[in-house]
């Protein structure tokens, strides 16, 4: 062994798993396995299966994000959909995201050890593998030499294991064409999709907020005596509110990303010695992305979802003001009506009193028979 040990690199990176995760069967306990996004984040988190079956990718792979204006359902109906969608996101099989991790250590110039968690899904290829597909791919190309040292093989490492979620494709469950399915998205364009979902949402329940003020504009006031009070649309949110959640689940695996990468990035600097890992120039191989640039992409989706959230939140103060102003017109509209109650109610007893025939006092005479008087 030639020259000094140095600390392994522990290093966080994503992958695409199926649920359940846990141990698999004939593995030893005591190695490490793969995290769901929340248990990697939330250390002290005992069970996190219902959110796991709760992630982003997953209500996209499901088609299971809320749809807006729907016809609304009764209690009992909305339960029992609840309890399918459950049951049905608890069978095995479902695509769900997770954190592995790799260990790297630099014995010498020529040496280097690598280990693994076990895989997430154990149908990805493994490490070896990867870099041997990594170097038969490029070694057609001219400029490209093959890693003679160790630090140019943890160069690959890392570089492979960083963008392996932007290489693995998720898809949706549902029944597709063999040509839309080859068409799978990856982490961030599903998240990119989400949101740009959530924006749509947004602006169709903005416009229909719109199109009922409009519409009230121009009702003629109904001026009959007695009015029966209409329903106040303004304090129906649930839409509003479904959107709100599904932002806030973004934001917040979006948060777990972030997380991921930074360690990722802490660890890229460490072997490169440098903190700028974009205008780096001492790669001896090409990086399209790495963790600054994918940090740039997260922090890109993580404004557009953030500025959504404000949008629905500005939408719910527009309508928890003007819910104020029509439970103020309704009261302006009972007050009305309870003074022309009054005033009928006068006129009534003024008629009364005037027209209602009052019968003559009758006199009854009463003839006592005499009476002898006997002293």
């Amino acid at each position: 062994m030639h020259g000094p040990l140095l600390n392994p690199n522990q290093m966080p990176y994503l992958t695409k798993a199926i649920s359940p995760l846990g141990e698999s069967d004939g593995l030893d306990p005591g190695l490490h396995q793969a995290m769901t996004l929340d248990q990697f984040y939330y250390a002290t988190l005992e069970n996190s299966m219902a959110r796991d079956i709760d992630q982003v990718v997953v209500r996209w792979a499901e088609d299971l994000n809320h749809k807006i204006q729907q016809p609304k359902k009764d209690a009992m109906t909305r339960e029992n959909e609840r309890k399918e969608r459950e049951k049905h996101l608890r069978e095995p099989g479902k695509q769900i995201l997770a954190v592995d991790q790799i260990w790297i250590r630099i014995l010498d110039n020529k040496t280097i050890l690598t280990s693994c968690t076990n895989p997430a899904d154990p149908t990805e290829a493994r490490l070896p593998e990867r870099i041997r597909r990594f170097i038969q791919l490029n070694d057609e190309k001219e400029e490209f030499q093959r890693p003679r040292t160790a630090k140019a093989m943890a160069e690959i490492v890392l570089s492979i294991m960083t963008t392996l979620i932007l290489d693995q494709k998720f898809f949706r469950s549902r029944r597709e064409t063999d040509q839309q399915r080859t068409k799978g998205k990856n982490v961030l364009e599903i998240f990119q999709e989400s949101v740009r979902d959530l924006m749509n949402k947004e602006a169709t329940l903005y416009q229909s907020f719109l199109t009922t003020l409009e519409d009230e504009s121009h009702t003629h006031e109904h001026t009959g005596f007695i009015r029966d009070l209409p329903k106040n649309p303004y304090h129906v949110i649930d839409d509003e509110v479904h959107l709100l959640r599904e932002a806030k689940d973004i934001c917040d695996e979006l948060n777990i990303l972030e997380t991921v990468l930074e360690g990722q990035q802490q660890v890229w600097q460490q072997t490169f010695e440098t903190q700028d890992l974009d205008t780096f120039t001492g790669y001896q191989y090409s990086h399209p992305m790495n963790p600054t640039r994918m940090l740039c992409e997260i922090q890109r989706i993580v404004d557009e979802a953030t500025a959504v959230q404000e949008s629905i939140n500005a939408l719910l103060e527009l309508r928890q003001q003007q819910a104020g102003i029509k439970e103020a017109e309704f009261g302006r509209w009972q007050a009305n009506d309870t003074a022309k109650q009054a005033n009928i109610s006068l006129i009534f007893t003024v008629v009364a009193i005037l027209f209602v025939r009052v019968p003559y006092p009758r006199i009854f005479y009463f003839f006592l028979p005499e009476q002898n008087t006997v002293y």
